[in-house]
C-alpha cells in the first residue's frame, strides 16, 4: 500500500467525539449469550455523505503542465443535499487520479432509484444511503493514458503503463471506529461485509498490448486496512497496520505476510486471503464475509515484539482507530466492485 494515502484517512481518533451526537449511526445487539455486540462503523448506512479528499499528486504530470492540476479540489458528497447529521463520518480518497469527483463539471450525481452515481472521466462511485451499499470503479485506461487532444481528459488511446517508480491510483472509503474499545474489553472483533466483483479487465491484454505488462508493477488489489494502535503510555501514538487481503487480480490467493514500511515507521501485518475465502474471487458472484480478527490481531503484536517494535505494548493495550477500504491500481484495469452490508464488530467481554 502507497502510504501516501494516510493523508486520506481524515478522521483521526483526536477527532472522534465531534460525530457522537449523530443518531442512529451505531447498532447495538444481543449474542444470545448475553454479550453486547457494537458495530463500530459509526454511520454504517452512508447516511452523512462524504467528504472527499483532493486528488494530490497525480501519476503523470502532463495535464499539471497544461494547468488542469491549478486547483487543489477536494469537497463533499452530500446526495443533493440531503446527506444526514452534523457531517460527513465517511472520506473518499482519489489519490493520484488525473480527475476530482468534487470538480464543478462532475459533482452534481445522477439519481436511479435511490442510488446517487458521480461520476467524473476515469472514475463512478455509486452510494445508496437507504440499502447501504456502495460501488467503486474506475477506467484505468483514462488515467493511464495521454490527452491527445488537449482537452485536460486523458483519451484512454495512447497507454502509459506504470514503469514502477510511479503512484498509482486509488480509490478508498475510509473512516474512524468509534467506540475506542481496547481488546481487553472485547472478545470477538469481526469484519462483515458482502463483496461482488463487478468487473476487472486487464486492459493491455485486452487490447494485444500483453508485453507491457509487468506483474511486479501492474496490478488492480482490494485490501481493508486497519491501524491497530496502542493505548500504552509509552507507545502511545503508535500503531501497525492489519491488512485483509480481499482481491489481487494477479493471484487466486494471497499468503499471510509481514514488512515494515519506512513511510510511516510502522509494521504491515497481511492476514492473506484465506482466512476470509476459501475460493478465488470470481467476476458477478457475491462473497458474504464474516471474519473474527481479533486472534491473528494478536500475532501481528508478537511479529511487531519480534522486530523490536511496540515493546511495551500487551495484547489488552490495543485498539481500533481508522481504516480505509478500496481500489489501489497501479496497473490499467477497468475495474468496480460494490460492496454492502459492512460492519466492524466488537463483542463486549
Amino acid at each position: 500500500m502507497n502510504k501516501k494515502t494516510t493523508k486520506f484517512i481524515g478522521l483521526i481518533c483526536a477527532c472522534l467525539f465531534f460525530v457522537i451526537g449523530i443518531a442512529g449511526c451505531q447498532s447495538d445487539e444481543s449474542t444470545g449469550g448475553g454479550e453486547k455486540r457494537v458495530n463500530l462503523l459509526m454511520d454504517p448506512n452512508y447516511s452523512t455523505g462524504f467528504e472527499v479528499a483532493a486528488p494530490g499528486v497525480p501519476v503523470y504530470d502532463d495535464l499539471d503542465k497544461e494547468g488542469f492540476y491549478a486547483y487543489p479540489l477536494k469537497g463533499k458528497l452530500d446526495y443533493n443535499k440531503t446527506a444526514t447529521g452534523t457531517g460527513p463520518v465517511w472520506n473518499l480518497a482519489q489519490h493520484a487520479s488525473a480527475y476530482s469527483l468534487v470538480d464543478p463539471k462532475y459533482r452534481t450525481p445522477e439519481v436511479k432509484d435511490g442510488t446517487y452515481i458521480y461520476s467524473d472521466p476515469a472514475t463512478t462511485f455509486a452510494v445508496n444511503p437507504t440499502k447501504g451499499e456502495v460501488t467503486l470503479a474506475i477506467d484505468g485506461a483514462k488515467e493511464y493514458s495521454k490527452d491527445d487532444d488537449g482537452d485536460g481528459i486523458r483519451d484512454g488511446v495512447n497507454l502509459l503503463p506504470r514503469t514502477g517508480s510511479e503512484n498509482w491510483v486509488h480509490l478508498l472509503l475510509s473512516s474512524t471506529l468509534y467506540p475506542k474499545v481496547t481488546f481487553a474489553e472485547i472478545s470477538k472483533l469481526e469484519f462483515e461485509i458482502d463483496m461482488t466483483l463487478n468487473k476487472c479487465v486487464n486492459v493491455l491484454e485486452e487490447r494485444g498490448l500483453g508485453q507491457l505488462f509487468n506483474e511486479g508493477a501492474h496490478a488492480a488489489q482490494i485490501t481493508m486496512y486497519f491501524m491497530v494502535y496502542s493505548n500504552s503510555a509509552a507507545d502511545q501514538g503508535k500503531y501497525f497496520w492489519y491488512g485483509v487481503s480481499m482481491f489481487d487480480s494477479r493471484y487466486d490467493s494471497m499468503p499471510p505476510s509481514s514488512l515494515f514500511d519506512k513511510g510511516t515507521n510502522s509494521m504491515i501485518i497481511g492476514s492473506g486471503t484465506e482466512v476470509i475465502l476459501s475460493e478465488p474471487v470470481r467476476q458477478g458472484k457475491t462473497y458474504s464475509i464474516s471474519y473474527d480478527m481479533i486472534e491473528n490481531m494478536k500475532k501481528g503484536l508478537e511479529t511487531c515484539h519480534s522486530k523490536g517494535i511496540l515493546t511495551n505494548t500487551t495484547v489488552d493495550d490495543l485498539y481500533l482507530c481508522d481504516f480505509n477500504l478500496g481500489w489501489e491500481l497501479p496497473g490499467i484495469y477497468d475495474v468496480s466492485i460494490t460492496f454492502a452490508n459492512f460492519g466492524v464488530y466488537a463483542t463486549m467481554k
